[in-house]
């Protein structure tokens, strides 16, 4: 029996291909994302599911998580992968930007553990896989709600391992640095430095006299 990987924002970038690696593998992957038309090469494969989830939406948890143990009858893997970054000064930002910021990258990851727990402590075996971050280790400027986000991701990280050893589940982070993913291109910068055209941008360097 093929051993059952569920995976969230994987439409693009590590999610992506995070799938395809499963897949090579021999893994029933249930691809999650908002859009389920957002990544057409997964579709081409076998032993790939496609469903879609909102991480934000217990609703959506519920229906991949159900569907999930209806047709495969297990759980063996999860990876949290879904997450953006919310970029710009503190004192800038929305109450909704700053619940939303939070709400995708930490709150949604705590659902989707909390969505494949009984099921992972009635096998007494599983693993979930964080995606988190390199700044989820260390502080950078202009970027207080990302990294605190993937902080508290590293910090629950720890803290449940404890908690989960003692039904034979692992869990662990992963924490990347900059790649070419697209991840930079679902910033969400605050309103007012929108309006300033503040960008992460690398500065020209001036030609020497």
């Amino acid at each position: 029996m093929k051993k059952v990987v569920i995976i969230t924002g994987a439409s693009r970038g590590f999610g992506e291909l995070i799938a395809k690696k499963f897949q090579k593998e021999n893994f029933q992957v249930i691809a999650t994302m908002r859009n389920i038309n957002s990544c057409p090469s997964l579709k081409k494969l076998n032993n790939v599911d496609i469903k879609k989830l909102d991480v934000t939406l217990k609703s959506d948890i519920k229906n991949v998580i159900d569907f999930t143990i209806k047709k495969y009858n297990r759980i063996d893997v999860l990876i949290n992968n879904a997450g953006y970054g919310a970029f710009g000064f503190l004192e800038e930002a929305s109450d909704e930007e700053i619940r939303n910021q939070f709400n995708v990258n930490y709150f949604g990851l705590i659902d989707c553990i909390k969505g494949v727990l009984p099921q992972m402590r009635k096998q007494k075996d599983g693993v979930i896989v964080n995606i988190s971050s390199i700044a989820g280790r260390f502080g950078l400027p202009f970027t207080s709600l990302y990294n605190s986000s993937k902080f508290a991701v590293e910090g629950l990280t720890e803290c449940l391992h404890y908690e989960l050893s003692l039904f034979g589940i692992d869990i662990k982070t992963v924490a990347p640095g900059s790649f070419r993913t697209g991840f930079h291109d679902s910033i969400n910068f605050t309103e007012d430095e929108k309006k300033r055209g503040f960008r992460c941008r690398k500065r020209k360097s001036k030609k020497s006299p």
